[in-house]
């Protein structure tokens, strides 16, 4: 398969994945690192080179560790408990496991809210400590958008090279 060929398909691939950062039911930038790995490993690692997935692989794990933080950050940040900020992890793990992708954002929100009015937290407080790890989880979701186009033009620079 000429080599130009592959590119375009890796590039389509990893546009999926971009869309995969906003749209929750695709896969995001796992799946671009997965097309990148393979494309090194198809195109015998003459243009992508190990220290270049390396790289790629940073953003990959920096855009993992956003996705499941920034929920829970801005949940604390609006006022969430040790306990709310536990509860919002265990709803956001059960809701991924039921019902993906929107459980996610379910569970998380529905985690830190239970958790809060559960020990004595007043409706208000707790309402605004759920609504920030949605809102967190938003910005989480700009976050991997810029990480996504990051590796998306750093993989097109380093396999045109």
């Amino acid at each position: 398969m000429p080599y130009l060929y592959l590119q375009i398909i890796a590039i389509v691939l990893m546009l999926i994945g971009v869309a995969g950062v906003i749209l929750p039911a695709l896969p995001g930038v796992l799946l671009m690192f997965t097309v990148a790995l393979a494309f090194a490993f198809i195109e015998g690692f003459n243009h992508i080179t190990y220290i270049n997935l390396v790289i790629l692989g940073v953003i990959s794990s920096v855009s993992l560790l956003v996705d499941y933080l920034s929920g829970l950050i801005g949940g604390k940040y609006f006022g969430a408990t040790q306990r709310g900020v536990l509860g919002g992890f265990i709803g956001m793990v059960i809701g991924t496991l039921v019902f993906a992708p929107i459980g996610t954002f379910v569970g998380l929100f529905l985690g830190i809210l239970v958790a809060e009015l559960a020990y004595g937290g007043d409706r208000k407080k707790a309402a605004k400590a759920a609504i920030g790890g949605l809102l967190g989880s938003t910005v989480g979701i700009l976050i991997n958008l810029v990480l996504a186009l990051l590796f998306l033009a750093l993989f097109i620079t380093f396999s045109w090279g």
